[in-house]
Parts: structure tokens; C-alpha cells; sequence
């Protein structure tokens, strides 16, 4: 299932190595988003190629930085991902598409925190 969606990415500025590393991963995703959108939570912020940003004035924190995010978006699927963090294949798109199309009834999909270096599961991390 093919939808425009967009992946939003939300930053203080102040990871700008782990940025590129998720906007990279992003990118890497069989199925090319219509945006990228990196929201500067608190932060003036130049879009890096290929994404366009969201500078908020001040930090409004994670929920609200991300609500900002979701109403600038332009897709009609929104994926979030933090900015410390990636996609570890390029899978993740389509999987996503995948479950949403097959399943109407469902809304929301999280997806499980793994360490990269070690490859287990969060401990935090709840399905539901």
C-alpha cells in the first residue's frame, strides 16, 4: 500500500550527528516519503537537504513539539521517530503501510525500541 505519508522528526538541536543518522535511515525506506520534516523543538533549525523543517520558538516539549509537527505535516500517514534513534531496515515503511491497509480498525502503530549494539528489545518497551 502506497499512501502519502510523512516522517516527522523531532530535535532540540543539539544531536545533529544523530539527526542525520535517523534522517538517513529514513531515507534508506523502500517507499520514499512525501516529506521529511524535522521539527526544531525550541530551536532555529536550516532544513538539511531533501527535508524541510519547523522551528518552534520555544521548547513546548515532546507531546505538543509533536502535535506541531502533525498539524504542518502534508501526509495523510504520519510516522514519528525521535532524534536519537533510526530505522534498523528499510522495511519499516512498507511493514507499517502493510498493517494499516490489511487492518482498518487499527489506528496507531509502535514500533519496539531495540539497543543497535546489542539487538535485544528494550526492557521498557510494552506492546499493545
Amino acid at each position: 500500500m502506497t499512501v502519502p505519508h510523512s516522517w516527522l522528526l523531532l530535535t532540540m538541536g543539539d544531536r545533529p550527528d544523530q539527526v542525520a543518522r535517523a534522517v538517513g535511515s529514513i531515507r534508506r525506506q523502500s517507499i520514499e516519503p512525501m516529506e521529511v520534516l524535522v521539527v526544531g523543538n525550541g530551536v532555529e533549525l536550516d532544513p538539511a537537504e531533501g527535508t524541510s523543517a519547523l522551528s518552534l520558538p520555544a521548547n513546548v516539549g515532546i507531546a505538543a513539539g509533536r502535535n506541531a509537527g502533525a498539524r504542518a505535516a502534508r501526509g495523510e500517514v504520519l510516522f514519528f521517530l525521535d532524534d536519537d534513534a533510526e530505522c534498523l531496515g528499510d522495511e519499516v515503511t512498507a511493514a507499517v503501510l502493510d498493517v494499516l491497509a490489511a487492518r482498518p480498525e487499527v489506528a496507531v502503530v509502535s514500533m519496539r525500541i531495540v539497543d543497535a549494539a546489542s539487538g535485544e528489545t528494550q526492557r521498557r518497551h510494552l506492546p499493545r
